[in-house]
């Protein structure tokens, strides 16, 4: 995939059409945590992107999460009027096909995201 910078000009993005965000919460055994007085065990939270047209799970951290609710999933916009802050982000949910991007090598991503919203 071509660096975001070579293409944002002409490139436009939008969020792709079905996407659920999860919370989830991880908990394994931890002996110290026991000793300490507390329950034994160590919670970890992550969120959880599901998008039907990728057929598995991805995981996003807030940066990204805070930028899937900022892109709409109808209106196309273009990549470069996003804060120059937030595109190593972009560049990740291009790369996951959680954003879906206007330009050639996003076009496998796009395929599928066009034919789960021509299903209804």
């Amino acid at each position: 995939m071509a660096p975001l910078s070579l293409v944002a000009r002409r490139m436009r993005i939008r969020r792709c059409a079905v996407l659920l965000l999860e919370p989830r919460e991880d908990a394994c055994f931890d002996l110290p945590a026991l000793l300490d007085g507390g329950d034994g065990l160590r919670r970890t939270r992550r969120w959880v992107a599901l998008a039907p047209h990728l057929g598995e799970e991805r995981e996003v951290d807030a940066e990204e999460r805070e930028l899937l609710g900022a892109l709409s999933p109808q209106q196309w916009q273009p990549a470069h009027a996003l804060a120059p802050a937030v595109r190593p982000a972009l560049r990740r949910l291009l790369a996951s096909g959680l954003v879906i991007g206007s330009t050639r090598p996003h076009a496998a991503h796009r395929a599928r995201d066009e034919r789960m919203r021509a299903s209804g």
